[in-house]
């Protein structure tokens, strides 16, 4: 197809696809720019698909993981993802991507501290350790015998320093 106005006689050759084949056309210098925004909507379509995918990924990978680090950069690639959806430049959506991430982690990691603390583990003999029982059979580490009383329990018992405690 030639175009004279538009090109003022220039033609080139462009590629254009459709989804059954690959089709070689003549047509004039505004199929540059046709192709270059076509690239562009094609590129924007690919990057909002990674970002989301890049975001699942991260939120999904930081069930299996402790200490909220992954969903920072889900929260990074979701926002990137809004921008892309939105059309802004790939470069921003980077620079978003890191500054969304950055942000997240600065304020995530210090409540993820204060709630990853370790706690006491207060099952089974660790609910009884330090406190005051009643020596119920004499402990003699000579023996290694003693029986104490803990909250109406009884549990084998030592001495920490090796000595003897009567009944």
């Amino acid at each position: 197809v030639r175009d004279a106005s538009a090109g003022g006689g220039k033609e080139r050759l462009c590629w254009l696809s459709t989804r059954s084949d690959l089709r070689r056309k003549v047509v004039s210098v505004a199929c540059e720019a046709e192709r270059k925004e076509f690239e562009m909507e094609n590129l924007q379509a690919w990057l909002i698909a990674i970002w989301i995918g890049a975001a699942v990924i991260f939120f999904v990978a930081e069930i299996f993981t402790a200490g909220f680090f992954l969903i920072c950069f889900g929260v990074g690639a979701a926002g990137a993802a809004v921008a892309a959806m939105l059309g802004v430049d790939p470069i921003w959506q980077l620079a978003i991507f890191v500054a969304l991430s950055a942000l997240a982690l600065l304020f995530v990691r210090p409540f993820a501290t204060r709630i990853s603390r370790d706690t006491k583990n207060e099952v089974g003999i660790d609910r009884v350790l330090g406190k005051r029982a009643v020596v119920i059979d004499e402990i003699d580490p000579l023996r290694g015998m003693g029986i104490v009383r803990i909250a109406q329990v009884e549990w084998r018992a030592e001495s920490d320093n090796g000595e003897r405690i009567p009944r």
